[in-house]
């Protein structure tokens, strides 16, 4: 049976230290978990830190916990996908963050273009997202939260990788031809659903990015972007 986790901002280093869980995992942990003492745990701080724990108390909104082991955190990938991603409307902006964080991008930035039609999420909302997701996928590691990206500064991001991608439609090559036998450092470009600006185009492929494409369909931008961050790690992975 797998350990339930939960995320814990400071976790102690020496086994037989307790800490508490306090707050909305807390009541998980009582009311929805119904985990009793004695019951094992794994906490994860998101920055390296993750240990098995005993519950030795259970309260509605606080629980104590005592450490058993700790172990080092596995990384989410054997290299780094950074992701600038146009902001979709409503809840699918939950399920971008999600999708993401489950495949093992390395940060999360909202990519303001344009066309951009939604406004971006708040950082602390992002990282909640990126938290739960930590939590239910089994990833140590939470993605950095960058803040919003905007398309005049795209250019510097790019020269920053070897490797940037631009998902477009209209792209002459297909994503996986783009790709070189060894991984690297990527960017990863998805705009809004709207599209691209033809200056937008220009002026990143003048810094460096490559344009792209998935496939026949046009997608939305969380399925483009969960698609192309996927292909990516069955490639290299």
């Amino acid at each position: 049976m797998r350990v339930p986790r939960f995320f814990h901002d400071r976790l102690p280093r020496m086994p037989g230290t307790a800490c508490s869980l306090e707050g909305d995992e807390a009541v998980h942990l009582a009311r929805v978990l119904r985990l009793r003492p004695g019951d094992e745990v794994e906490l994860f701080d998101g920055r390296g830190g993750v240990g098995r724990f005993r519950l030795a108390e259970v309260g509605r909104r606080r629980s104590r916990l005592e450490l058993l082991s700790r172990r080092g955190a596995a990384p989410a990938l054997p290299f780094a996908v950074h992701c600038a991603v146009a902001t979709p409307k409503g809840k699918r902006a939950h399920r971008l963050v999600e999708a993401l964080t489950e495949l093992g991008a390395a940060s999360y930035a909202p990519l303001v273009c344009a066309r951009s039609a939604a406004r971006p999420p708040e950082p602390e909302t992002a990282l909640r997202w990126a938290q739960e997701a930590c939590k239910q996928c089994g990833r140590d590691l939470l993605p950095a939260i960058a803040p919003p990206l905007a398309a005049e500064n795209v250019p510097a991001r790019v020269r920053e990788h070897p490797l940037s991608l631009l998902l477009d439609p209209r792209g002459a090559v297909p994503l996986r031809e783009a790709l070189p036998a060894t991984p690297c450092s990527t960017l990863l470009l998805v705009g809004p659903e709207g599209g691209f600006t033809d200056a937008e185009r220009e002026t990143f492929a003048a810094a460096g990015a490559r344009s792209v494409v998935l496939g026949p369909s046009v997608l939305r931008i969380e399925t483009a972007a969960a698609a192309a961050l996927a292909a990516l790690v069955a490639a290299w992975a």
